[in-house]
């Protein structure tokens, strides 16, 4: 906060200080004064695509999702190949239900990035949201090689196998994530077991 005060003593117009106090404000907690910087960032300066980027952030926590996605646009035409700001949009229009536009952010960013678990784990959530299980499937197991002890991923796995009735397999992408991970929540814990003990009464859907 002291670095971005000074810059802003010695340049008030410097609009990347002022999306840096946004972003120091939020990490302190005082996120109510944060989107008054990104504001001001992109009034200085239409052009400072981090600016834009925030801003689109806060308005996807508030569910705000049309301004989100017109800060995202915003960034993406300063910076079309930022692969944070296509993930992120990737999201909003998940949020959205707009799965195939979703898609083909989700696909960008990991045509420019293909080695980041976030954006495999997101695809393969828009997937499961469009009922495609099998494609999701894919993504999960791509995720997997990338970061194999990812418990949160096994999980999902889990889920789209488990809509696909191949109940076998499932259980042990859940046992597997409860195996991984002994500090997981007791509420995550509990929930993964609430689905073993389910389909372990639902023999009929093995395969």
């Amino acid at each position: 906060m002291i670095f971005s005060k000074k810059a802003l003593e010695i340049d008030p117009k410097n609009a990347y200080a002022w999306n840096n106090k946004g972003v120091i404000l939020q990490e302190i907690g005082k996120h109510d004064e944060a989107p008054d910087c990104f504001d001001k960032a992109v009034e200085i300066d239409p052009l400072c695509g981090p600016a834009w980027y925030n801003k689109g952030d806060i308005n996807f926590e508030n569910k705000s999702y049309g301004e989100a996605i017109r800060c995202y646009d915003k960034a993406l035409e300063i910076d079309p190949e930022n692969v944070d700001v296509l993930n992120d949009k990737a999201c909003v229009l998940n949020e959205l239900r707009k799965f195939n536009e979703a898609l083909k952010c989700s696909d960008a960013a990991l045509k420019i990035n293909s080695q980041d678990v976030i954006f495999w784990v997101n695809k393969g959530i828009v997937l499961g949201n469009s009922q495609k299980y099998k494609q999701a499937i894919k993504c999960f197991d791509r995720a997997l090689e990338l970061d194999p002890e990812n418990t949160k991923v096994w999980e999902m796995k889990g889920d789209s196998l488990k809509e696909l009735g191949i109940g076998d397999k499932a259980l042990k992408c859940y046992e597997r994530a409860l195996e991984i991970d002994s500090a997981t929540t007791r509420l995550n814990r509990e929930d993964l077991r609430r689905k073993i003990r389910k389909l372990l009464s639902m023999n009929s859907i093995y395969r």
